[in-house]
């Protein structure tokens, strides 16, 4: 790894100044030596397509966020690495604001959800499928690079829709206690979406409206998108219940690294209740519409 880093320093002396490259090793200095070989494409890749000063310094401004820690009386500049996914949604949504966008939810999110509704509804086996995982790779890298900004040109280039489900199942299930936490995931333990009342559908519009405001809409969002792609089950195979399976793992958090299995049944159970019945639950965009009017 030095002797690597250091034909790496003696390369882009001839190219940038001292203190350009005093940056770049401090940064990879900061990583372990296993998260440097993770990252190692990240870091360096860059350097490879910058010609100047100039571009070296707005990429690593881009992957890189910069702050100051007193260290022994002396001031230090310390470079630590930013990403978008597995960023908490508070984060994401609060970029969104300072970059003057207004959507509710996660440019990611909207725009997946564009490109696959109303002209991928009868895929077969929607989200069930694989997609390629490099091909996925390199989306979450764009994102990573524009900071989750998923841009209508760079959807136009994706040709298999398998890769934007597989693009949006990775955001959600890396959001770090969101759509639904830890806590709210245990209150849906006890429901039973066979008792099919309205004293049950009220309960569990009370728990989801306890969620915050960007939480509740991205379940909203995820819900309303899911019914849609249940409603042509006949051409996709994809019913409610089928969708549940696949997404539940993804949406609700608990408490352990990995999805408790031994729950899975009532989760996949009110998640494909909640699917079923997004109308009742969430209303429908033409009631929330006329609403936003009066």
């Amino acid at each position: 790894q030095r002797s690597s880093l250091g034909s790496k320093r003696r390369k882009l002396s001839k190219e940038h100044t001292d203190s350009d490259v005093e940056n770049y090793v401090n940064a990879v200095d900061d990583y372990t030596t296993q998260d440097f070989r993770r990252k190692r494409s990240t870091i360096i890749s860059p350097l490879s397509r910058s010609t100047t000063p100039g571009n070296f310094k707005r990429t690593v401004t881009r992957r890189f966020s910069t702050k100051k820690t007193e260290k022994k009386g002396q001031v230090q500049t310390v470079i630590a690495a930013t990403r978008f996914f597995g960023s908490p949604l508070c984060e994401i949504m609060a970029t969104q604001k300072n970059l003057k966008i207004t959507e509710n939810i996660p440019v990611i999110v909207s725009r997946c959800i564009e490109y696959l509704i109303p002209h991928h509804v009868k895929e077969e086996g929607i989200f069930r499928k694989s997609g390629s995982q490099s091909d996925i790779l390199g989306l979450k890298e764009v994102l990573e690079r524009e900071r989750g900004i998923l841009t209508k040109e760079v959807l136009n280039d994706v040709y298999d829709c398998h890769n934007i489900t597989g693009l949006l199942k990775s955001f959600i299930r890396d959001l770090p206690g969101s759509p639904i936490p830890n806590s709210f995931s245990e209150k849906f333990l006890t429901f039973s979406s066979s008792n099919d009342d309205e004293t049950e559908m009220e309960q569990l519009k009370v728990t989801l409206a306890s969620l915050s405001f960007h939480d509740y809409q991205l379940m909203k969002s995820i819900c309303r998108m899911l019914h849609e792609i249940s409603n042509y089950s006949e051409h996709n195979k994809m019913t409610a219940s089928n969708l549940a399976v696949v997404w539940a793992p993804n949406i609700f958090q608990t408490s352990g690294d990995v999805f408790e299995f031994s729950n899975i049944t009532a989760y996949v159970e009110v998640l494909g209740f909640m699917i079923k019945h997004t109308p009742r639950i969430f209303g429908t965009v033409r009631e929330e519409r006329r609403e936003q009017r009066e």
